[in-house]
């Protein structure tokens, strides 16, 4: 529910919440299920969270939103091998933080 009684507008929305789901994640070996939930929640749920909000940003003179990922989104450092989390590829976490 929006506080709408409270505050007459969103200055800013910070999208910071996320789930890595069960670990390991090898392609091949993580259920679909866990693919589902880690992009509910790292994916769909910003998209809800953003258009929820979006009616109170408007109202703002100079809204702005900031969708807080993770450097295992990063496609770029995956194929760069002295990077410190070069061997953690998530089959699931990862691409959703991409996506993001």
């Amino acid at each position: 529910m929006l506080r709408e009684a409270r505050h007459d507008h969103l200055d800013v929305l910070i999208n910071n919440a996320g789930i890595p789901g069960s670990i390991p994640q090898l392609v091949l070996e993580t259920p679909v299920e866990t693919f589902k939930e880690v992009y509910e929640a790292n994916v769909i749920g910003v998209a809800r969270v953003t258009k929820a909000f979006v009616p109170l940003m408007q109202k703002a003179p100079n809204p702005r939103i900031v969708n807080d990922t993770s450097d295992l989104g990063s496609l770029g450092l995956h194929t760069d091998k002295t990077w410190r989390h070069f061997d953690v590829k998530t089959a699931a976490y990862g691409p959703s933080k991409s996506v993001l």
